[in-house]
């Protein structure tokens, strides 16, 4: 598959995206919910298999998954999103590993990876910067 993020639950930030990511003709591909228990995979051409169509609550917050990126062109996109002020804090590149998970257990995982990391850096805070 050619360079594209696979957006779930971004439809408010679509069209400024789509603007930061026109001049690198970068494929932007939203979700919609009911795909969300499909896997990776299948949302990037694979096989889609049978899958009940997701019902639950809208994510919180917006996720990206990249698929076909290679070389600087991930660090050139992501300047390109920090330029134009655009922040999604659920970030994934499309992996072997990951391509058999639906956009349910992705975003879970990076759910506890961020706090993970949240805790980490709380945790690792010079004590002069955690008593301001």
């Amino acid at each position: 598959m050619r360079e594209a993020i696979l957006l779930f639950g971004g439809e408010s930030i679509l069209p400024q995206l789509r603007r930061a990511l026109l001049p690198l003709k970068v494929l932007i591909r939203p979700i919609p919910e009911e795909e969300y228990t499909c896997t990776l995979d299948a949302l990037t051409g694979g096989e889609k298999g049978e899958t009940e169509p997701y019902a639950g609550p809208a994510f919180p917050e917006p996720m990206a998954v990249f698929v076909g990126f290679y070389g600087n062109r991930m660090d050139i996109t992501l300047t390109a999103l920090r330029k134009a002020g655009i922040r999604i804090h659920r970030k994934a590149v499309l992996t072997a590993t990951n391509r058999q998970w639906t956009a349910l257990a992705l975003y879970d995982e990076l759910g506890r990876e961020h706090e993970a990391m949240q805790q980490h850096l709380r945790a690792h805070r010079p004590k002069e910067e955690a008593k301001e």
